[in-house]
């Protein structure tokens, strides 16, 4: 399929779906049936936005954080286990969601054995201190997110610096603010870490502005 196909089956489903309401687009390739000789199906599909990703963006979300497994250099002395890739299996992801929703939280923030923040099941982990807007870096093997690269692209138009460096867990707890930050649910202000509440940041309505512009820019 074509670049030109998608383009012209996307402007034809966000044309039907309209403006009435918030929706999540996805495409999707599939090869067919392996060794069968099938062909590639490939389509848009447009789903409502579920009302737990409008109400996370509403009222936060409190996390657990929880043990990923491996240590923060891993990715570069084992390459092989393609950490920071995306993969079709999510099984570690999803359960990781359900512990954390069995145990009270609404979410997970994965941290590596030797102590330092990664990532959630779905989503990048943003922290402000002191003006400064920080995520830890691809090289601890997680997944890049497209949406934190585009809030970084333009976060000086709002007054906040970047950077990408280690964090630890109290670097979380001691942050004047943090965000779950994902394609689809946009931003969520983390509420609480291990049922120790996280304080509401002075400058939470510029940052929802900025998320909102940066996805709107990008």
């Amino acid at each position: 399929m074509e670049a030109a196909d998608w383009r012209d089956a996307i402007a034809m489903a966000v044309q039907r779906w309209g403006n009435r309401r918030e929706g999540v687009l996805r495409l999707v390739y599939a090869r067919g049936r392996e060794n069968a000789g099938s062909a590639t199906t490939a389509y848009v599909l447009v789903t409502p936005l579920a009302h737990r990703m409008l109400q996370a963006r509403a009222s936060g979300v409190s996390v657990l954080t929880l043990e990923r497994g491996y240590a923060s250099d891993l990715a570069e002395f084992a390459p092989w286990l393609l950490l920071g890739a995306k993969t079709l299996s999510y099984a570690v992801n999803m359960a990781a969601v359900r512990y954390a929703n069995d145990n009270g939280a609404d979410d997970a923030v994965f941290v590596s054995s030797d102590g330092y923040l990664l990532e959630g099941p779905r989503a990048a982990v943003v922290v402000l201190r002191d003006g400064e807007l920080a995520t830890p870096p691809a090289e601890l093997g997680i997944l890049p997110s497209t949406t934190q690269r585009a809030v970084f692209d333009i976060a000086d138009q709002y007054g906040f610096t970047t950077a990408y460096k280690p964090l630890t867990v109290v670097d979380l707890l001691n942050a004047d603010g943090a965000w779950m930050l994902s394609s689809v649910t946009l931003s969520a202000r983390i509420t609480s870490v291990n049922g120790l509440r996280m304080p509401t940041p002075a400058g939470e309505s510029d940052f929802a502005r900025l998320v909102e512009r940066a996805v709107e820019r990008d």
